[in-house]
């Protein structure tokens, strides 16, 4: 009894602490030039072909090093992989870092950032001491919903407690720069610059949460 009570109560620690982790959401998006392989729910418009084309400075070498990087978020992404064969806490990390690097002057399409999403991933996670975390131990959905100007975030905590729901107002997304901003009641406005994004995920780097994976849902 005693042992439950204190992982009951480390969890409940640990979802505490994830609410003001992304209260702060805060998302952008940039888009790599890949090729467009058969994946399940795939689509690649002509427009996210073309900017991908144009934008890209990536060298043949450096090209295979971010197509590794993309497949290693995809396959974190996906519900089919188990824990124990998604890729690594480090791993996930590099390669957001290599597409991030390799993607700063792309811009990304509205149509690839708003929607309904999963938080998979946060680097903020990884500074919490005694483990090396990085995949989300709680389920947080975010909704961009740019018509009506709002960020919704749900946090799904323990099975016996209500949802966490925290809202951003005045929802933007600057396309040229690819950045999601808003702001949540008086705090300063956050921002999540995104620096890849295909039709399931994207990744951003946020003001507040480090460099973020979410998978469309």
């Amino acid at each position: 009894v005693v042992l439950h009570l204190h992982r009951t109560c480390f969890l409940l620690l640990i979802a505490i602490m994830s609410v003001p982790f992304l209260s702060s959401v805060s998302r952008s998006v940039n888009v790599k030039s890949s090729k467009c392989s058969p994946r399940p729910r795939s689509f690649c418009c002509p427009r996210l072909l073309s900017v991908a084309r144009s934008s890209s400075r990536v060298s043949p070498s450096n090209e295979a090093k971010v197509d590794l990087a993309v497949s290693v978020l995809e396959r974190a992404i996906s519900t089919a992989n188990s824990s124990a064969s998604r890729p690594s806490v480090p791993d996930v990390a590099q390669a957001m870092e290599r597409l991030r690097k390799d993607n700063s002057s792309s811009s990304v399409p509205r149509e690839l950032v708003e929607g309904q999403f999963e938080l998979v991933y946060s680097t903020l996670l990884r500074k919490l001491p005694l483990v090396d975390w990085g995949y989300m131990p709680t389920k947080e959905t975010i909704v961009w919903d740019l018509d009506n100007e709002e960020m919704r975030l749900a946090i799904e905590t323990l099975p016996f407690l209500p949802t966490i729901d925290v809202v951003g107002n005045s929802l933007t997304y600057d396309e040229a720069t690819s950045t999601l901003t808003y702001q949540i009641r008086d705090k300063p406005p956050s921002t999540w610059r995104v620096f890849y994004a295909n039709d399931t995920l994207f990744a951003a780097d946020s003001s507040k949460t480090g460099l973020c994976l979410v998978r469309r849902i």
